[in-house]
Order: structure tokens, then sequence, then C-alpha cells
């Protein structure tokens, strides 16, 4: 790899904003439900960026409409902060996330943005398909962290 100052730079803010969000999740709840989905939210979201920065989604990675996924990490922060990481909130942050990576996905299929690519749109779709996924699957982690909190607190 012919890595720069700044691809290093940009891999080391990656995988320090991954720890530190780990270290926040491990702190915020001692359910191992809500560690599971905060560690699988991410993980997808460091690998969106990784896989997005480094090969593109959408055609290359110079192919601008793959900036439509700051809109998948935008909503993770706002969401984080809205919610305060309780997790009925980051249930929802999460299922709006996944809503707009396949948003995103629909776009630029209708619209043709990765056309000249050799594996388009299976490469897409299959990339929409995972983090969908992924991030659906860490929105019922947290709502179930969040049942068991609310069946705690009532138990009291």
């Amino acid at each position: 790899m012919d890595w720069s100052f700044g691809d290093y730079a940009a891999a080391a803010t990656l995988l320090a904003g991954f720890v530190f969000g780990a270290a926040i999740a491990l702190k915020a709840s001692g359910q191992l439900a809500y560690r599971a989905a905060a560690f699988l939210a991410l993980l997808s979201v460091l690998a969106l960026i990784w896989i997005n920065g480094a090969v593109g989604i959408i055609g290359s990675q110079s192919n601008a409409a793959n900036l439509m996924y700051g809109v998948v990490v935008l909503i993770a922060l706002a969401g984080a902060v809205v919610a305060r990481l309780r997790a009925a909130g980051m249930a929802l942050t999460l299922a709006l996330m996944a809503g707009a990576q396949v948003l995103i996905g629909l776009i630029a299929w209708l619209g043709g943005m990765g056309s000249g690519s050799p594996s388009w749109p299976q490469s897409l779709i299959g990339v929409t398909v995972i983090f969908a996924g992924a991030f659906l699957g860490a929105a019922a982690l947290f709502r179930a962290a969040a049942r068991a909190q609310a069946a705690a607190s009532l138990s009291r």
C-alpha cells in the first residue's frame, strides 16, 4: 500500500474513534445486549467509512456520490447525542441509519451513479444489504436492552 501521512492520520482517527466509542458504551450500560449493540454499531460505522474511503461503494472512491454516506454517520452522531446513549433512543437511531443506508443505495442505483464500475450494481446492493442488516441488528439489540431495562425498573 502506498499510504500518505494523511491516510495514516485518517486511519488512526477512525480507530481512535472506535476505541473511544467502545469505552463510552462500556460505561453507559452493563447489559450485554447494549454492549453488543454498541459494538456492532461502532464496527459497522468504522467499516462503512473505511471501505468508502478506500475503494468507494458507489463506483470508485473518487465518485462524489459516496459523500452521501456521510449522512449515515451524521445520523449516528446526532442520534447518540439526542438519545443521550439511552437504549430506546439508540434503537431508533440505528433504525434510521438502516433506512438512510437503503435510501442512499436506491438513489445511487436508480440514478446509475456507479454504472462505470465492472461490478455495478451488484456490489452496491450487497454492501447496502450488509450494512442495513448490521444497523438493524444493532437496533434490535438496543431495543432488547431497552425492554430489559424497562422490565428491571418495573420490578423494583
